[in-house]
């Protein structure tokens, strides 16, 4: 996942505002209680441009870090409402009758 991510980071760079926290938190070891509010900041923009399996990345890591106190709480605080459009509504409006779509 951490080199999935690093690349989507990556690659992303020019779609968002920053991905310099992401970045950097990832490099120093992907420690999930220890990642800045600004890498989940830079984190919830990757889950608005990500698409099928890039998305699914995303999710997963979002999940991971609810299980953390003090992130879930700042998603929760921070984030949920665009998580809400961009993870739960993009999920719902997919066709699960496509064997494309369930991939997701």
């Amino acid at each position: 996942m951490k080199t999935f991510i690093k690349n989507l980071v990556v690659s992303a760079a020019s779609r968002v505002r920053s991905t310099n926290s992401l970045l950097q938190w990832i490099e120093s070891g992907f420690n999930l209680e220890a990642i800045p509010q600004s890498a989940i900041d830079e984190l919830s923009e990757l889950a608005a441009i990500a698409e099928d399996k890039e998305k699914i990345a995303v999710c997963d890591l979002l999940r991971l870090l609810v299980l953390k106190d003090n992130q879930c709480e700042y998603i929760i605080a921070s984030h949920w409402q665009f998580i809400q459009v961009t993870i739960f509504d993009y999920l719902q409006g997919q066709n699960l009758q496509d064997a494309e779509a369930k991939t997701l």
